[in-house]
């Protein structure tokens, strides 16, 4: 007897678990189906929604409004847009050299005279680049005369006593025509030694424009992002500048800014340096904070850079006093 219900037995046991098995996977697809159902419901509703707020003008919650369009900055120049960089400007103007160096490139805005020469730190190629399209922004179809900057790796310059460690750059000036008074560009550079005035190699007469130059030398000097140590030009020129932005109506900040920063500097006996900046602005930058302490700035540090972004020059360990040879009576003694 036993035996013969034992396979009714096991089939019944297989029906149960079958059954068993079953129950749950019935459960998870209705629950599955009634979250579809929901979520189907829940899309509708938005859908809805959205169009309600479209026929009614209205914004809905889940909708992302586009931005508009920002206006062209129209105020005063803030600087060049410089991030980290490999360039490296190593010990002093006078005494360096020039790593991972930047060539100005030449555009509209810009004309290069010697493309080998044109290296300068990033800082300094952004900062030429930069017031060159502000004065074109100005003065619509101005390009600025670049001259020598330093050489790819550094190193002496002829005739120059800096320009080795890519912080000196020799810019141009805006020139004029003399006679008719229109914009007009030389070849090189042009000497206006006296009232503003001169000639180039081919005879053409030149005069200084005192409003573009102007508009180059604020956006140098106005500008934070690079810290200018000073623009080097012949002191009448300067004194045009000046009047110039008086007659603008800058602001007394920016005057006493292009005050301090431009015009001759002092040479090793005390005299000014006149003859070699009458053609162009020799242009110099403090150190980069990246390429401290290898960069070396030496004097003058204006009161509105931040002790921060400059460095004074470290001080030379004192040497000891050579001691006197012994004479053989001391040694006696």
């Amino acid at each position: 007897m036993v035996r013969r219900f034992v396979p009714l037995l096991v089939f019944v046991l297989g029906a149960l678990s079958v059954v068993a098995m079953g129950q749950p996977r019935t459960r998870d697809a209705r629950s599955a189906r009634a979250a579809t159902r929901a979520t189907d419901v829940e899309r509708g509703a938005r859908t809805s929604t959205n169009e309600r707020s479209v026929a009614s003008n209205e914004p809905s919650a889940g909708r992302v409004e586009e931005a508009a369009p920002s206006s062209p900055d129209a105020g005063t120049p803030v600087g060049p847009t410089v991030g980290p960089s490999r360039s490296r400007s190593v010990g002093a103007t006078n005494r360096g050299r020039l790593n991972h160096a930047v060539r100005v490139e030449p555009s509209p805005t810009l004309r290069v005279r010697n493309p080998s020469q044109a290296y300068g730190t990033e800082e300094l190629v952004a900062l030429i680049t930069w017031a060159a399209d502000e004065v074109a922004r100005q003065h619509p179809g101005s390009s600025l005369n670049v001259g020598d900057l330093s050489r790819e790796r550094g190193g002496r310059i002829r005739p120059h006593r800096s320009h080795r460690v890519g912080r000196d750059a020799d810019l141009g000036f805006y020139l004029v025509d003399a006679q008719s008074g229109a914009p007009a560009e030389a070849r090189h550079f042009v000497a206006l030694p006296r009232g503003a005035k001169g000639t180039d190699r081919q005879g053409g007469s030149f005069a200084f424009d005192d409003a573009r130059n102007w508009t180059l030398v604020a956006a140098l000097v106005s500008q934070d992002v690079v810290p200018v140590q000073y623009i080097m030009v012949i002191a009448p020129l300067k004194e045009r500048l000046l009047a110039e932005g008086r007659r603008r109506g800058a602001s007394a900040e920016l005057l006493a800014r292009v005050d301090a920063v431009v015009g001759p500097q002092r040479s090793g006996r005390g005299r000014f340096s006149y003859d070699s900046h009458d053609s162009h602005f020799h242009v110099r930058i403090y150190c980069a904070p990246d390429d401290r302490p290898a960069c070396v700035d030496t004097a003058p540090f204006h009161p509105w850079v931040s002790r921060e972004a400059v460095e004074t020059r470290p001080r030379a360990r004192a040497r000891r006093p050579a001691r006197r040879p012994v004479s053989r009576q001391a040694r006696r003694r």
